[in-house]
């Protein structure tokens, strides 16, 4: 993965997180979404997570600290769909050639773990955008 990739899956999978045992959890989506992202980072982007981090933990402060606003986003404006949460740790979980050949598809489950309505999520800006679902 590119140095932005790994920025870019630390950022949008930060504030996704997966609970333990009784599967995912909107209460602890963010915080164990981040731990999970930075450990991927880490595994499949090891001399570019050392680049920009000393430890996971660093890694999922920043990653936490990046999305706040966002999660308040979902919080306010989304619900929480568990069935995708479930997709999207699955996905993340794969190893990092299977990860890197399908990283769109892993893009995409991660990005309908909140059904926003109108909205939809832009992974280039990492922003919640409105859409004119009129037609015009």
């Amino acid at each position: 993965m590119g140095h932005a990739r790994l920025l870019g899956l630390v950022t949008l999978v930060g504030f996704l997180a997966s609970s333990m045992g009784c599967g995912p959890s909107e209460d602890a989506w963010a915080q164990r979404s981040a731990k999970l992202s930075c450990k991927l980072a880490k595994r499949c982007s090891t001399s570019q997570f050392y680049f920009n981090y000393d430890n996971v933990e660093e890694c999922v402060d920043d990653a936490l600290e990046q999305n706040e606003d966002l999660q308040d986003f979902y919080n306010d404006e989304c619900a929480f769909n568990k069935k995708e949460a479930r997709e999207c740790y699955a996905a993340m979980k794969n190893g990092c050639k299977k990860i890197g050949k399908d990283y769109e598809q892993l893009y995409d489950a991660c990005s309908r773990v909140w059904n926003c309505g109108p909205y939809v999520f832009d992974t280039a800006s990492g922003e919640g955008i409105l859409v004119d679902d009129t037609g015009a």
